[in-house]
């Protein structure tokens, strides 16, 4: 059975979101390490939520909404690790503008 291919390139550019997000939650432990507050696990349990909903996207208009709430949290993952005197790397997304 022949795969449709944009099927395919979805499935794969959700796995790059989740594997961000999974990403993202090693940049929380460690700012948490330093001192930000992630009450009652809200953020944490917020990028949980998220790789869940990239995993039962059905379209790239759902995955780019999920991926601009994601680089939300990025963004300010990184301010506070900046602010902590540490450097981050920027997280590869998949470029779905294409598909949009």
């Amino acid at each position: 059975m022949v795969k449709d291919p944009k099927a395919v390139q979805l499935r794969s550019d959700k796995n790059k979101v989740i594997i961000s997000l999974d990403v993202m939650k090693d940049m929380l432990a460690q700012c948490t390490a330093t001192g930000m507050p992630d009450y009652e696990s809200g953020i944490y349990n917020l990028l949980l939520e998220l790789a869940d909903e990239a995993d039962a996207a059905d379209n790239y208009l759902e995955l780019a909404e999920i991926m601009n709430k994601a680089k939300q949290i990025e963004h300010n993952l990184d301010t506070w690790l900046a602010s902590s005197g540490m450097t981050t790397q920027g997280l590869q997304w998949p470029d779905i503008e294409r598909e949009l």
